[in-house]
């Protein structure tokens, strides 16, 4: 029997082995962290790569990460659970298997619930969220949960992080998102080798 291949093009297996690998650089790149929160969608990719993050940023630092699960169902829940336990970054796991115009539906609606609360910690949005064009392109999705300039505002008060990639150089890089005019600059602050696997894995899943 063939594998099932997703929406990315990817098998099961290389999904999980790409979630894999970008958790463990995602984890090692947040070493300035005492304490984070992993919000994340419970597909195949997602469930990966939180896993490794944590497991990763705990090896790394010895720190404390705690997992929420994040649908549009359980969304209020998850989010007050995250803030009650008053982590330092709060790092938001999206994509995998979905759409596009889901993964921006779900970052926005979350953008929503967290604007109506007090919320000190960093925002890290996954490689993945962050490769499907996520941020700042929530706003023009055909949802009117807040307006383009309403959530610009509401990006502005945060420090936002990411991750991109760079396969000519072979490395994921650590970011912070800081917002011009109605788009958001990369400003990168680190960089991780990939490794060979890792690299195959990635120019399969955009040459899709």
């Amino acid at each position: 029997m063939e594998e099932d291949v997703g929406l990315a093009g990817l098998s099961v297996g290389e999904r999980v082995r790409l979630g894999v690998f970008n958790g463990l650089l995602m984890g090692l790149s947040l070493r300035d962290y005492n304490k984070i929160a992993v919000l994340s969608q419970l597909g195949v990719q997602c469930v990966a790569t939180a896993s490794a993050l944590m497991t990763a940023f705990m090896r790394r630092t010895g720190g404390v990460a705690r997992y929420f699960p994040l649908s549009l169902e359980n969304l209020k829940e998850s989010v007050d659970g995250v803030l009650a336990e008053k982590p330092q970054a709060i790092v938001v796991i999206v994509g995998g298997e979905d759409r596009l115009e889901e993964c921006q539906k779900l970052l926005r609606k979350l953008l929503e619930v967290m604007a109506d609360k007090t919320v000190r910690a960093d925002l890290v949005i996954c490689l993945r969220g962050y490769l499907a064009g996520c941020l700042p392109d929530i706003a023009r999705a055909d949802i009117t949960i807040l307006s383009y300039i309403e959530l610009l505002k509401y990006l502005r008060q945060w420090s936002i992080l990411t991750h991109d990639v760079d396969l000519e150089r072979k490395v994921m890089m650590l970011g912070r998102l800081r917002v011009e005019g109605e788009k958001a600059v990369f400003e990168e602050i680190a960089e991780y080798p990939l490794t060979a696997e890792h690299l195959e894995l990635l120019q399969k899943l955009m040459e899709k």
